[in-house]
């Protein structure tokens, strides 16, 4: 990208000379997606050709206005994209595109570029904003709002990743944790009595109370076949989850459920027998108030 082109600087002198004199703007939009490919777009009525690279009239773009400030606060650009079914990514409209997430983490350059007249060549660009996507704001069939982010965003986050707490920093069965969740699962068939949000399961002789709280309950045949819940709480064969099923289960539905894990020291070697990649301090001295 080439910026401030002796072209450039003479044709914004003359303008400050003459403001009667004033330059074609176009404003380029540089998308880098995380995939690595890359989307030219401007807001001109007309195709934009500049160093090389042919900016196209994709959507219909606006944007917000961009605030500088010294410090290390971070600066945020919204850009607002107006489509229908004849804008296409990827070979799909672009409302598709932009709801499932093709511009996640994009990178954006924006740019103004110059030329002395509409329809001349455009003669240089200075670049107003560069950051990356941070949040995607009105989806919707005809319109999205992209808001990005300065490079300076980057900064706000935890220093160091990891803080030093009591309890485990891992999730149960994730890959810190290293355990198979299938080496703990748990074949069970629903009961009598049971309804959307309470399962009696006849599981009372094989867990201990309190096993699967915090855990997880998988229906495998029945109208909830699919679905999984978080369990609330479980005594004896009797399991409360904390959101309700779309429908009461039956009894002879079949399900499987998976231990659930405080984060504790405790939990993790009597039930787990996993201490090696426990990641908790839980010997942190308490905080103590001193006495006036």
């Amino acid at each position: 990208m080439l910026t401030a082109t002796p072209e450039l600087t003479a044709l914004l002198n003359t303008w400050r000379s003459d403001t009667r004199s004033a330059p074609f703007i176009a404003e380029l939009y540089t998308w880098t997606l995380a995939s690595g490919a890359v989307i030219r777009w401007t807001a001109a009525d007309r195709d934009i050709v500049w160093d090389g690279n042919t900016f196209r009239r994709g959507p219909g773009i606006s944007r917000s206005q961009i605030s500088r400030q010294a410090g290390t606060q971070t600066s945020d650009l919204s850009v607002t994209l107006y489509m229908d079914d004849t804008v296409l990514q990827n070979g799909v409209p672009l409302a598709q595109f932009v709801a499932g997430g093709g511009f996640f983490n994009a990178m954006l350059l924006f740019e103004r570029a110059y030329a002395p007249a509409p329809g001349a060549a455009i003669v240089g660009s200075l670049p107003k904003f560069t950051g990356r996507m941070t949040q995607l704001t009105n989806t919707g069939e005809s319109q999205a709002t992209l808001v990005c982010s300065t490079w300076m965003s980057l900064l706000n986050v935890q220093v160091p990743v990891n803080q030093w707490q009591p309890p485990c920093l891992h999730t149960v069965f994730d890959t810190g944790c290293t355990l198979d969740r299938r080496s703990f699962a748990i074949s069970g068939i629903v009961q009598s009595g049971s309804d959307a949000l309470t399962l009696f399961t006849g599981l009372g002789a094989a867990i201990a109370d309190g096993d699967l709280n915090l855990g997880r309950i998988d229906l495998t045949s029945g109208a909830n076949a699919g679905q999984t819940r978080t369990v609330k709480a479980q005594s004896g064969g009797v399991v409360s989850l904390v959101r309700a099923l779309p429908s009461p289960p039956q009894p002879g539905d079949t399900f499987t459920a998976y231990p659930g894990c405080d984060l504790t020291r405790s939990r993790c070697a009597a039930r787990f027998a996993n201490l090696a990649h426990f990641k908790g301090q839980p010997y942190i001295p308490t905080a103590e108030t001193a006495a006036p």
